[in-house]
C-alpha cells in the first residue's frame, strides 16, 4: 500500500497519498484499495511537486476539484513545515489557476482559507433546469457541478440516497461531467451526495467544501445584487464551513472557503 495520511477537514475524511511518482492511470486502483481498507475515507488525493517552480499540486483521484481537500492540504504543508509562510499558493486538480491559501494555528488547531479568483460573471456559473416540473439551478464551478434542491420541495431519501442521486443526475443529463453533487438544502444546512465519474464513486459526504462554495454562489445569484456576502454553511455532520463571495458589477471576484482541519478522525 502506498504511504498515505488521513486529513480531517470538517469531517470530509481525505486520504492523502504522498508518493509523487504515481501515474494517473493508477489513481483509481489505489483509491479503491484505500477506501476498501478504511471505510471512513470519502476521497483520495495525491500530493505532487510541480517542477521547476516547486509548487505543490493536489490531484484528486477522479481529477475533480475538492475545496475541503485543498484547504486540508494547505494545513498539512504548513504543519509539516514543507511551506513556512502563512500565505502561499498551491495547484489543485479541476481548477485552472493557482489557489491562494492562508493558514494559521490557534493552540493545537489548524485553520485555513482558500481563495478562488473566478473573475467571471455570476450568470456564467448558473444553469437553470427543470426537475419534476419544478425549476432548479445547477452551479458549475471548475472541476465540479452542484445541483441544488430545496428540501421543502424535494424530499431527501436518506435510506436510498445513492439510487435517488444517480437518478437525478441522469434525468438532468449531467452524467458525463467530471463530478456532480446533488445537494439537498434546508435553511443553511446542506446534504451533499457527490458522484465522481472517472473513479465511479458516490458518497453522502459528512461535509463538502466545493458544495459550500457553490451554495454561496447560488445564494448570491438569488440575492441579485453586488456586495460581499458571508455564509456559515452547516454540513451534514453539523460542523460549519464559512464561505465568502464577493460580487462586483455582477462578476465574482473572490470565492473563499474557510474552516478547521484536524489530523485525526
Amino acid at each position: 500500500m502506498d504511504r498515505y495520511i488521513l486529513l480531517n477537514p470538517s469531517g470530509n475524511i481525505t486520504a492523502l497519498v504522498k508518493n509523487i511518482r504515481i501515474p494517473k492511470e493508477q489513481y483509481k486502483e489505489i483509491s479503491d484499495r484505500i477506501m476498501k481498507s478504511n471505510p471512513a475515507v470519502e476521497q483520495v488525493g495525491f500530493l505532487k511537486i510541480l517542477k521547476p517552480e516547486y509548487k505543490f499540486r493536489l490531484e484528486m483521484a477522479g481529477g475533480e476539484f475538492c475545496g475541503n481537500a485543498s484547504r486540508a492540504v494547505a494545513c498539512y504543508l504548513y504543519k509539516e513545515k514543507l511551506i513556512t509562510k502563512k500565505r502561499f499558493q498551491i495547484s489543485v486538480s479541476g481548477y485552472p489557476d493557482l489557489i491562494d491559501c492562508y493558514v494559521y494555528k490557534k493552540g493545537e488547531h489548524y485553520f485555513s482559507e482558500v481563495d478562488l479568483k473566478f473573475l467571471k460573471p455570476i450568470n456564467n456559473f448558473i444553469e437553470n433546469k427543470t426537475l419534476n416540473n419544478q425549476k432548479i439551478s445547477v452551479v458549475h464551478i471548475p472541476g465540479i457541478s452542484h445541483i441544488f434542491l430545496d428540501m421543502n420541495i424535494f424530499k431527501f431519501d436518506k435510506e436510498n440516497y445513492s439510487i435517488q442521486a444517480r437518478s437525478i443526475i441522469k434525468k438532468l443529463n449531467l452524467l458525463n461531467l467530471p463530478a456532480v453533487g446533488v445537494i439537498w438544502f434546508e435553511d443553511r444546512q446542506i446534504h451533499p451526495v457527490v458522484y465522481v465519474k472517472d473513479i465511479d464513486t458516490l458518497f453522502y459526504e459528512n461535509s463538502c467544501g466545493s458544495g459550500s462554495i457553490a451554495y454561496g454562489i447560488y445564494q448570491v445569484y438569488l440575492n441579485n445584487q453586488d456586495g460581499l456576502f458571508s455564509y456559515d454553511v452547516i454540513q451534514k455532520n453539523r460542523e460549519v464551513i464559512k464561505v465568502t463571495i464577493e460580487l462586483k458589477d455582477k462578476i465574482i471576484t473572490h470565492a473563499k472557503l474557510y474552516g478547521e482541519t484536524k489530523f485525526s478522525l
